[in-house]
């Protein structure tokens, strides 16, 4: 049971903190309540806390909830004017804590448009050019841009060129000399896919001369 003195500074700080429904500085809590020091007001916000009286904490913007994306169901606390770090909230991959596919592929195809355009683009050009157009609603880092143009690396659209000269420290991405195609022949063998391949041998049930699949890829 929370002693006098302790329930006194829990009526005084939910006393402030009506007083603010803006919000209200830690610098200016203490300004408005001297006679506490910082041991007690944060042993009085614990207090707060503990009693379920979150939603004061809340109205009043000292404290704040984030959603995990690793554990939706959870809510975590934490002081309104930190930033919760990317390994909870997901970055800005996620939205409202869900992977937001839609929102990456918007990102890829503006960043291959800008690099068929320019036909040679760095990095930070690239990077420029998707926060001047305002396609994220939160801050995208360089990493993240880089992220993107990867993608496109990997899938064959995009080339990446080493800096030239010495004065270019930045990698730089051009359209694809040799694109690589969505399917071929090749990787079309429906053997490759086949569930009984491990059965199928010359002169048996099971064979390349009686599969109605080879023959339907030997049209190509």
């Amino acid at each position: 049971m929370a002693s006098r003195a302790e329930k006194a500074a829990e009526d005084e700080l939910l006393r402030v903190f009506r007083q603010h429904p803006q919000g209200i500085t830690d610098d200016a809590l203490e300004a408005a309540l001297p006679q506490l020091g910082m041991q007690e007001r944060v042993d009085a916000v614990n207090s707060l806390l503990a009693a379920n009286k979150l939603q004061v904490l809340e109205a009043r913007r000292l404290v704040k909830s984030v959603k995990n994306v690793n554990n939706p169901s959870r809510k975590v606390y934490m002081l309104a004017e930190l930033e919760p770090s990317r390994e909870l909230t997901g970055g800005a991959w996620y939205t409202e804590n869900q992977f937001d596919s839609e929102f990456i592929n918007v990102l890829r195809e503006a960043c291959f448009s800008y690099i068929v355009r320019q036909g040679d683009a760095s990095l930070g050009t690239i990077a420029s050019f998707i926060r001047a157009k305002g396609f994220s609603k939160v801050e995208l880092r360089i990493e993240d841009i880089q992220t993107i143009v990867m993608t496109l690396v990997y899938d064959g659209r995009v080339d990446e060129v080493e800096p030239e000269g010495d004065d270019d420290n930045e990698d730089h991405y051009r359209p694809a000399v040799l694109c690589v195609p969505d399917s071929t022949p090749l990787t079309d063998v429906p053997c490759g896919v086949c569930p009984v391949v491990g059965e199928c041998q010359d002169g048996g049930v099971i064979s390349p001369q009686t599969c109605v699949y080879y023959d339907k890829w030997l049209e190509f």
